[in-house]
């Protein structure tokens, strides 16, 4: 059951426990009030926060018993997947791009090389539109299968793995993510890289969430995930922790 299913289920229980024990007004109102606000703030907090699995079951980091983390990238190809790439082969590191389909279609030499180079690609929608949080389960559907084809297309690859854009969802997303067969990846750490300006910052936010099985975010469409890549990777080898690709990291998460 999902934590969704699991918090409808509570307040409905608790409401009629409260109707059957013969609670008077004016408290009755209070409580049921107070519960429904309680109800709708899980609500939005779960629609915000993927790790919390509450509309959807999704893999937010691997198993905690290694010293190892993934490094994942999102909303590409865009203006820094190139730099992003010399940076992961001059490391032989691996990575996951979650890619948006429309994006791809317009760098596809781009999307090659991700695959050629050995990362694994992943769904990230067609438009990551702020549209798309609002639309039916059909429509997100339809994003995602165009994606996985052109995807497929110009690598011959299939992909399972989809990231919903900014990390939202919903019912209808739910839906779509069990109808076209996908596993929905959240991450452990943001990296801060669309909203911090400094670098250092970003560095100190990702070291401290450096702890075995940790699925970091960053996005290819940033500077600043080119300019900290580097030194967080070195200062993950210093640590003793290896980079393992998404796929092999999570293989053995419960």
């Amino acid at each position: 059951m999902t934590t969704y299913r699991a918090i409808l289920t509570l307040f409905i229980i608790c409401i009629l426990l409260l109707i059957t024990s013969g609670l008077q007004h004016p408290l009755w109102l209070w409580v049921i009030a107070t519960l429904a606000v309680l109800c709708i703030a899980f609500i939005f907090a779960g629609t915000k926060i993927i790790s919390l699995n509450f509309f959807l079951e999704s893999i937010s980091r691997g198993p905690k018993n290694e010293k190892a983390i993934a490094l994942t990238f999102d909303d590409g190809p865009d203006t820094y997947t190139e730099d992003i790439l010399s940076i992961l082969k001059s490391y032989d590191v691996q990575a996951a791009f979650f890619c948006v389909g429309s994006k791809a279609l317009k760098k596809p030499q781009t999307l090659k090389k991700i695959h050629r180079e050995g990362h694994l690609i992943g769904n990230h929608s067609y438009s990551h539109s702020f549209g798309f949080d609002f639309s039916s389960s059909k429509t997100m559907a339809i994003e995602i299968e165009t994606t996985n084809l052109i995807i497929e297309k110009l690598t011959s690859a299939r992909t399972h793995f989809f990231r919903p854009p900014y990390g939202v969802t919903n019912p209808p997303l739910s839906r779509a993510v069990k109808k076209t067969n996908m596993m929905s990846i959240g991450w452990t750490v943001r990296s801060g890289d669309t909203f911090i300006k400094s670098r250092s910052k970003i560095l100190k936010r990702l070291k401290r969430g450096l702890k075995p099985g940790a699925i970091f975010l960053f996005h290819d469409s940033k500077k600043a995930a080119v300019d900290v890549l580097p030194s967080f990777i070195d200062y993950v080898y210093q640590n003793n922790y290896s980079i393992k690709r998404l796929d092999n990291l999570i293989s053995n998460a419960p």
